[in-house]
C-alpha cells in the first residue's frame, strides 16, 4: 500500500544514533545557554544549527564550543567524545536537510582554522 511505502522510503536511524544525537544537542544547548549567560556582549545564535545555516557563524561558534564544553562534573571531555558530539550535530542537522554544512569535512577551507 501507498502507507508502507512512504514508511520504507523514510531512513533508518538506530536507536543508539538517534541517542547520540539527542544527547550531542543537549549538551551543544546546555553550553550555548551557560557560555551567552557568562558573555551577554558576544553571545551564541540562539538558531546556529538551523537553517539557513551561516557558515562563517558555525565555523566561528563549533570550534568554541568544542574546546569549551565539559562534562557535568567540569572535566574536559576525551576527544574522540568531542568528535563524537560534532558527528550527533551534524548529524541532527543532515536530518532536515543535506544540504548542510559538513564542518568535519578537513578539505573543506570554510572549516579549517
Amino acid at each position: 500500500s501507498e502507507f508502507d511505502y512512504e514508511k520504507m522510503c523514510v531512513p533508518f536511524v538506530p536507536q543508539n544514533t538517534k541517542k547520540n544525537n539527542d544527547w550531542a544537542y543537549k549538551n551543544f544547548v546546555s553550553w550555548r545557554n551557560a557560555r551567552n549567560l557568562l558573555n551577554k556582549e558576544n553571545p551564541c545564535p540562539e538558531d546556529l544549527l538551523e537553517q539557513p545555516w551561516d557558515v562563517v557563524e558555525l565555523s566561528y561558534w563549533l570550534p568554541r564550543y568544542a574546546c569549551e564544553t565539559r562534562t557535568q562534573d567540569g572535566k574536559k571531555y576525551p576527544a574522540a567524545t568531542v568528535y563524537s558530539l560534532l558527528g550527533g550535530l551534524l548529524r541532527r542537522m543532515r536530518s532536515v536537510s543535506l544540504d548542510c554544512p559538513n564542518f568535519l569535512d578537513t578539505k573543506d577551507a570554510r572549516f579549517r582554522d
